[in-house]
């Protein structure tokens, strides 16, 4: 998707990369990157582990109880609410059951109310970080400063994303590489860095500073700690004194909670400004202590430069690392053989009772969302699945024809099998579907089409004897007429050595088209006995090639040449650098020999 759809995005425009809204769907709010000081204070992610020990869980806990109450009261027209209530409270199963779903919901609490769709977790560069930052920006001389200082604003301005549209939309036409980006919010793992930089930049220059013999100078060091501990310090504690009332903790998201469980939508609000509060005052003790541990330096309390870097990085871990186990612990972990250890559903086992020995067929899961879920891929060759870098012109299938199931063009992916909620339903006519296309067709005739929008809208009633090529491979296919016949021909596929090399047998009396239910991509090499010639796309996804008459193998094998060249140009830097790094050495060593003697 990284080089965009072909098909237009609006009258007269073509999209060249990911379309804007796509693209910029996860950007950072603005006021969200104060997340890297106070990691929770846009509500740490979306399904956040609150604990049972607030007012969130009692609420939905009391809400639970409730609905048992009025269930009760439905059943028992003549029962008071009081009485329904005595009576549900003595119910240990049913107390149990409410606590275990008042539970469930606190360990993945939705806290996150940023605009971000979804979020697992806050960028948080560190409270210490962020007062040393600012610490260098006062004290570090020289270029490094000023450079670490722009790639921290630029990198910030790109995580923005939409919200500073003006800027980015520009950045997104004509920054290299930029509308292939997979969010904005990656940006901020610069930012991250090149704070984390500056930060060591400024304890290196503080130490410095106190150990010149110029008054000046350790006026500075001076200047610079109760500067940046007063502007870093005092935007934590007014949000750790006011943020609770001074910010709005509402989400777009919420929406369902409001207005069916209000109740539970205030609670979610106190638990989040009680989230952005209990942080502040953590940023601030952190922030606090580090001060300290500089000042008792700066009064020459501590001897040694190394003890109060030892002490930084103490303080520095003691605050990355709980922060970093809220969404990362011990418990995310789990040993190899479980990883690899995936159930065998009904499903599976049924498919592979029907499809015998032929393996090469796909499967469509419709149980859920088919192109977010890849256990169907574990046993079977699937037309869903996921990933971030799918080709666009797929995803334009997917919106089109596999949202909403076309079944023509399931039948085109040569889906043989498609996993319902009721079963496995086999893609024949018998049960009123088109049946599978297989692996590779001959076709009786080429239609040609104009552009990617005429080509897509053809297969909508696909013809299994037709092939829809774009005009723009009309040079690749010469004498188009010699294919548009209906003679008879085979094709099978007898050879699957990868995913990038198949081979395929085929025999006809006159020159065909042939279709292969395989993506076209261009890094696939085609060979007609040997002989290397150009495929085409077809039917908007699918590869294509003309075939002479008579009997042909035919290779298809996918040759990434950037991948080669790279890979060559990479054996060759190493054993450069190798040499470069020896040479080097044998000068150290040589001159450290002369100096000996």
């Amino acid at each position: 998707m990284r080089g965009g759809s072909e098909l237009s995005v609006s009258d007269g425009e073509k999209a060249t990369g990911l379309d804007t809204e796509y693209a910029f769907a996860w950007s950072y709010g603005k006021a969200e990157s104060l997340t890297l000081l106070i990691p929770n204070f846009y509500g740490a992610s979306s399904h956040y582990d609150t604990g049972t020990d607030n007012a969130l869980y009692n609420t939905y806990r009391s809400a639970v109880l409730n609905s048992y109450v009025g269930m009760v009261m439905n059943s028992n027209p003549g029962v008071s609410e009081a009485d329904a209530r005595r009576y549900i409270m003595g119910e240990r199963e049913i107390i149990a059951m409410a606590n275990n779903d008042a539970a469930q919901f606190a360990s993945a609490a939705p806290t996150y109310w940023g605009d971000q769709p979804f979020t697992e977790g806050p960028v948080y560069v560190g409270a210490i970080v962020c007062f040393l930052f600012v610490l260098g920006l006062i004290i570090v001389k020289g270029p490094e400063k000023w450079w670490l200082l722009a790639a921290t604003l630029f990198t910030l301005v790109l995580a923005w994303g939409r919200n500073l549209s003006f800027i980015n939309n520009f950045l997104f036409e004509y920054l290299p590489l930029y509308s292939k980006f997979r969010a904005p919010s990656m940006a901020l793992v610069v930012t991250t860095l090149s704070m984390s930089m500056l930060a060591i930049l400024a304890v290196k220059r503080f130490v410095e500073l106190l150990s010149s013999q110029s008054v000046e100078e350790k006026v500075l060091a001076k200047r610079g700690l109760y500067i940046s501990f007063g502007v870093v310090g005092m935007v934590v504690l007014f949000f750790a004194l006011f943020g609770g009332s001074v910010v709005d903790f509402s989400s777009p998201n919420d929406v369902a909670i409001a207005q069916q469980m209000p109740e539970l939508y205030n609670a979610l609000l106190d638990e989040r400004a009680s989230m952005l509060v209990s942080d502040s005052w953590r940023s601030f003790a952190f922030i606090v202590a580090a001060a300290a541990v500089m000042f008792v330096y700066m009064q020459r309390k501590l001897k040694s430069s190394s003890i109060l870097v030892l002490l930084l990085a103490v303080l520095f871990l003691f605050d990355m690392w709980p922060v970093s186990n809220r969404f990362l612990s011990h418990d995310d972990f789990i040993e190899k053989e479980k990883t690899t250890s995936i159930e065998v559903t009904a499903a599976d086992r049924q498919i592979e009772a029907m499809a015998g020995e032929n393996e090469h067929y796909r499967v469509f899961n419709l149980t859920q969302n088919p192109f977010n879920e890849a256990f169907t891929s574990y046993k079977h060759n699937s037309i869903g699945g996921y990933s971030p870098a799918k080709l666009a012109r797929y995803q334009d299938i997917i919106n089109n024809y596999l949202s909403a199931p076309n079944w023509n063009v399931v039948s085109m992916l040569n889906t043989r099998f498609i996993i319902t909620e009721e079963g496995v339903v086999e893609n024949t006519p018998l049960y009123g579907l088109p049946g599978a296309f297989g692996n590779c067709w001959l076709v009786d005739s080429v239609v040609w089409v104009d552009g990617a929008k005429e080509e897509i809208a053809a297969i909508e009633n696909i013809d299994k004897r037709i092939a829809y090529i774009d005009r723009v491979w009309m040079e690749h296919v010469e004498t188009s007429e010699l294919y548009n016949n209906s003679v008879a021909g085979t094709i099978e596929m007898t050879e699957y050595r990868n995913p990038g090399n198949i081979v395929y047998k085929s025999s006809s009396d006159a020159p065909k088209m042939a279709l292969f239910s395989e993506v076209y991509y261009k890094t696939w090499k085609a060979y007609i006995d040997g002989k290397e010639v150009t495929p085409v796309r077809a039917n908007y996804v699918l590869r294509a090639l003309p075939l002479p008459a008579g009997e042909h193998t035919i290779e298809f094998k996918c040759v990434d040449e950037l991948m080669i060249e790279s890979h060559k140009w990479s054996y060759y830097m190493s054993w450069f650098v190798g040499v470069v790094i020896v040479a080097l050495a044998g000068v150290v060593i040589y001159r450290n020999v002369r100096k000996s003697e």
